[in-house]
């Protein structure tokens, strides 16, 4: 009987070897693909400047200039276009499918966004409610403010984009590589 172990031995060290990088290997995966997330999520939350917070001072004066008068006819003029299907040229529309973006006036919901390691291989992408605590309620909406799931579309992004898959296939080819 020939012996066919000529080899395995060499086979079976570099089985071992993967063996000990796999877990390191799919905790940098779900980092990274965290970290994409995260990334998505600041996107979502970067909108505009809030000209009407930025510009406070400079709206009160057209105010003034424009008088009281003035500045009542304009919201009626407004008011009443819109509420007899006149207003068309008055709304603004914006290049965007999703109930993007949301407007920025101090920045601190995207400083709020944060990643944080849960246990080996699995990490959360969350708003720290410390820094805004308001964040729910702008993912989530109320019943006067439409919701803008800006870690849902993120993660939703993500996956339907396959950039999880990119991003898998370099970590392992970056773990893998000298094998």
């Amino acid at each position: 009987m020939s012996d066919y172990s000529y080899g395995f031995d060499d086979f079976e060290k570099m089985i071992d070897e993967v063996m000990e990088i796999m877990p390191k290997a799919a905790d940098e995966i779900v980092k990274e693909i965290s970290n994409e997330v995260l990334h998505e999520a600041i996107d979502n939350v970067n909108g505009p400047k809030n000209q009407n917070i930025m510009n406070k001072k400079k709206s009160s004066k057209r105010i003034t200039k424009l008088g009281k008068k003035n500045l009542m006819a304009g919201l009626l003029a407004v008011s009443a276009g819109s509420r007899y299907g006149l207003g068309e040229g008055i709304h603004v529309k914006r290049g965007y499918s999703q109930p993007y973006p949301v407007s920025v006036n101090t920045g601190q919901l995207k400083r709020s966004l944060k990643i944080k390691k849960i246990s080996n291989g699995k990490y959360k992408v969350f708003a720290d409610i410390e820094i805004a605590n308001y964040a729910d309620w702008v993912h989530n909406g109320t019943s006067r403010m439409r919701p803008r799931p800006f870690l849902d579309d993120a993660v939703k992004s993500v996956i339907n984009s396959g950039r999880y898959v990119e991003i898998a296939n370099g970590v392992l080819e970056e773990f893998l590589g000298g094998l």
